[in-house]
């Protein structure tokens, strides 16, 4: 049995069909391969594991 997917997530689905989602998607794309996004990311992602682990969620 299907459960209905919550108006949150069908928002957003929606938008990712439309027309500017896939251009959002496209450039989301674009971005990720770019070595210099890469590198900050990268950067990004050592200065949270050298704060002590795991990010938390904030509140």
């Amino acid at each position: 049995m299907r459960t209905m997917p919550s108006p949150f997530l069908r928002k957003i689905a929606d938008f990712a069909r439309s027309p500017q989602g896939r251009k959002v998607a496209t450039e989301a794309k674009r971005l990720a391969k770019d070595p210099a996004t890469r590198r900050r990311i990268d950067d990004a992602r050592r200065k949270l594991m050298a704060r002590g682990g795991k990010p938390t969620a904030p509140r």
